[in-house]
């Protein structure tokens, strides 16, 4: 709700106090962001194949300070699960929505299915309240063969970045087809650098040149730490020189390098006095790569595109100071779908979406106001014979060529299969299992 005090309009909490005055006397104009009493902002800042005890408050020896430091003055999501590879998390993100219901279980790519035109993207919910929205670094979510799936046609003012999966460090190339993927807005560019430090400087630009009578959302999608592995000139691999595995090395100081990263843009909004009223949440799209990209899952079982936890279960943190209760480790299960519901009421933004959420609103459970709620059917599926759901205390892996059913708070290591113990459980979320994937291959 916005108030007026003699001219000034001040963000007053729906719980009835101001966020901030200032005696009036001492303001002079209301020209300032606190002063002018903007709607809160937003910064989203997504990892990309980032393992669980890759951080370093999971117990990690890789270096992740600001992470760190995110999760202690915020709160900790244990329980934060996503669909395990880099498309299908995306659309969750955007859309609060399953991308089963879209057809999309794989990364998309050239001929494959993308998330339909008349679904609404949380952007487009800001971007129609007067938010201001960018878009640095990975989308992944179409717009190489069909402009009309570009970040700028879905809710985004201005797009810095990739539109691919992956890409060359230095290069700013695909990294498998070589050919250039490095964009401001719809138009290729080329510039020389490491694409995190890009991706850095492009952020803090951003925010220092804002138009301070708007609001902000600023979603910086790092392409770190996923594969090729190639860290920064000014490495940080010696001081991992305790890590036997070469591969872990470069891993740790690309991860590194993307935690330096957060910290800078952490100081911007230090520096712009802009933290009391910004939300942020950080998260990686899925699990770790462990086969081939350095990555550690540990202790659970699995990897990216896996169902097990390792690839599902990742590291996530939201912080709002004076708002969230610091410190805290949250147990409520909450998905990658629940973020868009969870954001537009923590926001006060209408989300405006003509479809059914799959995802839920978690914001009164991160605030500690009302009780945990157990998961009930959340499905995450490959195809029609691979996948997960979860409900209540079960977790049910769905195989090929067969199913195992974990109590999976009691179990996180997914060791103990009661699937032919519980038959009738296995039943009733196959059930689940086969109506969301109806549409997937």
């Amino acid at each position: 709700m916005i108030s007026t005090v003699s001219g000034c309009r001040l963000w007053v909490r729906p719980w009835g106090f101001i966020l901030a005055v200032l005696p009036l006397g001492l303001l002079g104009s209301c020209s300032s962001p606190q002063e002018a009493g903007l709607l809160p902002n937003l910064v989203v800042f997504l990892a990309d194949d980032l393992g669980w005890n890759d951080v370093g408050y999971q117990g990690s020896p890789i270096q992740t300070p600001n992470i760190d430091r995110l999760a202690s003055e915020g709160v900790r999501l244990e329980r934060f699960y996503t669909f395990p590879s880099c498309s299908p998390a995306r659309v969750a993100l955007m859309t609060g929505r399953s991308p089963n219901r879209m057809g999309i279980g794989d990364p998309i790519g050239p001929g494959r299915p993308k998330p339909p035109l008349d679904e609404r993207f949380f952007p487009e919910s800001l971007q129609s309240t007067g938010y201001q929205t960018w878009l640095i670094g990975k989308w992944h979510l179409g717009g190489s063969e069909d402009p009309r799936y570009l970040p700028r046609r879905r809710g985004f003012e201005q797009f810095y970045g990739h539109i691919g999966g992956g890409i060359d460090y230095y290069q700013h190339t695909h990294f498998r087809r070589h050919t250039a993927d490095w964009y401001r807005n719809e138009q290729p560019i080329q510039e020389e650098g490491y694409s995190t430090d890009l991706l850095t400087a492009e952020a803090r630009g951003r925010l220092q040149g804002r138009d301070k009578s708007r609001p902000f959302f600023l979603y910086l999608s790092f392409n770190a730490p996923h594969i090729p592995l190639q860290a920064p000139e000014e490495s940080t691999e010696e001081k991992y020189e305790a890590i036997f595995d070469a591969e872990r090395r470069t891993y740790a100081a690309m991860t590194e390098a993307m935690d330096t990263a957060i910290g800078k843009v952490l100081a911007t909004l230090d520096e712009e006095g802009l933290r009391d009223n910004t939300l942020v949440l950080f998260v990686s799209d899925n699990g770790g790569n462990e086969e081939f990209g350095g990555a550690d899952n540990g202790p659970f079982r699995g990897e990216k595109h896996t169902f097990f936890e390792g690839g599902t279960r990742v590291p996530a943190v939201m912080r709002w100071t004076g708002v969230l209760p610091a410190g805290r480790a949250s147990e409520q299960v909450m998905s990658m779908m629940d973020c868009f519901p969870t954001l537009m009421a923590a926001l006060k933004v209408t989300p405006g979406n003509n479809k059914p959420f799959d995802g839920r609103n978690m914001w009164s459970q991160l605030l500690g106001q009302q009780a945990d709620m157990p998961p009930h059917g959340m499905v995450m599926a490959k195809s029609r014979e691979q996948g997960a759901v979860w409900d209540g205390p079960w977790k049910l892996v769905q195989q090929p060529d067969r199913r195992l059913l974990f109590r999976i708070k009691e179990d996180p290591r997914e060791e103990n299969d009661l699937s032919a113990e519980r038959p009738e459980v296995v039943d009733e979320l196959t059930s689940y299992f086969q109506e969301m994937t109806q549409n997937l291959h």
